[in-house]
């Protein structure tokens, strides 16, 4: 199946409410129990609702109920300060062009005081400048897992020190 077949099967399991601008949201049709309360659990950890990819997910509940499992691990379970973790986000966000993710973690990284300079620099593709070693850190490591698929033996070096 192609990818615009493979979009299209997906688009036209849901209707897009309150038009097509920031705000608006794709819905279950029909009268699917099972999405309806899988949309309320997604919603109930995201600002009342399932927006971007969980929105369109939900036409699986299956497959969404998983996928928001999965991101409530990555968000919740980790050792990193949300701060640290928005960085991260960030930059993997901005290395894989992901406008939605973008949107509304750049919010989050600004909430959980990443500087305003760091959130433009790394949104601009410039290195920011860090007043904090370990925010630097967790941004040369995820570069250079982008840039070279692994951190050089430095980096982890210096990130196992900062970072634990």
């Amino acid at each position: 199946m192609s990818r615009a077949c493979l979009f299209n099967k997906i688009a036209s399991a849901c209707t897009l409410k309150g038009g097509d601008g920031p705000g608006s949201r794709f819905e279950v049709r029909g009268n699917d129990e099972r999405a309806k309360k899988v949309d309320a659990e997604i919603g109930s950890t995201r600002n009342g609702r399932a927006g971007g990819p969980f929105a369109i997910w939900l036409r699986d509940p299956a497959l969404a109920e998983q996928a928001s499992k999965f991101d409530n691990c990555l968000r919740n379970d980790t050792s990193l300060a949300t701060r640290l973790q928005e960085i991260a986000i960030q930059v993997t966000a901005c290395q894989w062009m992901a406008q939605y993710a973008w949107s509304v973690h750049e919010r989050r990284a600004l909430k959980a005081d990443v500087h305003e300079d760091v959130v433009g620099a790394i949104r601009d593709r410039r290195r920011p400048g860090f007043d904090d070693p370990v925010e630097e850190m967790v941004y040369i490591v995820c570069s250079e897992l982008y840039d070279a698929y692994a951190p050089s033996d430095d980096t982890h070096n210096r990130a196992a020190e900062l970072l634990g």
